[in-house]
Parts: structure tokens; sequence; C-alpha cells
């Protein structure tokens, strides 16, 4: 059922560029201005972005937030991207486009190489922890979600 739950969840756009095929609603010239763009980030930059799906803007509207997902910089032009079924390296573009209404943070880091490296070995390759993301859900909706929720019913 996991494995159902994640299919369902993941933001295909962002697998589908990254294997190379057409993103549905992006412009060459998008594509493009995105790659450009995608140039001039760092290492350790993170980039907060929007998946433009019912589901995830539901999830967003829940949890009274913007964004929901977060992609880390690792090296030039490339990002780690923790999802089903496993952390992998995309190209930054992908999370660069209009769509995704990217946010992009700079945190002030000693050595932006030697994190981004760090997140690197330590992440690529690693299944996603289904028992992990649940568990921050459960946790999640009992100490915001809920009381929040009941909070916005009318009494």
């Amino acid at each position: 059922m996991l494995n159902y739950a994640a299919k369902i969840l993941t933001p295909d756009s962002v697998l589908n560029l990254a294997r190379g095929s057409p993103h549905a609603g992006a412009t060459d010239e998008e594509i493009s201005a995105a790659k450009k763009f995608a140039e001039s980030l760092e290492p350790g930059d993170l980039i907060l972005t929007r998946n433009p799906t019912l589901i995830f803007g539901s999830l967003r509207e829940l949890g009274d937030t913007d964004y929901d997902h977060l992609v880390a910089g690792v090296d030039e032009g490339r990002c780690l991207h923790i999802a089903y079924p496993k952390a992998k390296i995309v190209p930054t573009y992908l999370s660069l486009l209009s769509q995704k209404a990217p946010k992009i943070l700079r945190p002030r880091l000693q050595d932006k190489d030697a994190f981004a490296s760090a997140l690197k070995h330590k992440l690529v390759g690693k299944p996603y922890d289904y028992q992990r993301v649940l568990h921050l859900m459960l946790y999640l909706n009992m100490q915001w979600i809920a009381p929040n929720f009941a909070r916005r019913l009318p009494k």
C-alpha cells in the first residue's frame, strides 16, 4: 500500500524531465531560462518548490504552508532530490520551472562544498524512508494540523 501511495504522491513531472521526457506545461523557452538560471546557483543552495498537483495543493492548504518540497544544490547544475523510490541527483533546472514557484535560499555555510558532498554521499541511492515520512505526517497531524483544523470549524 505504501508503494501505491508513494507513486500517487510522487511529483512525476520532475521524474519525467529527469528521464528526458517532455514536461507538461513548460515551454522550450522556460526550460532554457531555468537552465540558464541554474548556472547561478551554488552548492548548498536550497530550493523550496510547490508541486502543481491537486493532491499537493490540498496538503499545502491543510498544512497552511506555501511549499511542499525542498531540494539542495550539490554541484554545478545538479541537486539532491529525495522522493520515491530513492534519493537521486537530478538537474537543478527541473526545480526552477515557473509552475514549481521556486524560492531559493542561500544558507550561510562555512564550507558549502563539504555540505553538498556530505548530502550526496549520505543520501544518494538510499531508499525512500516511508516509515519516517509516515511518522512525520502523524506527528505533524497530532501537533499542529488536527488542533488547528478543529479551531477552523464552526462551533
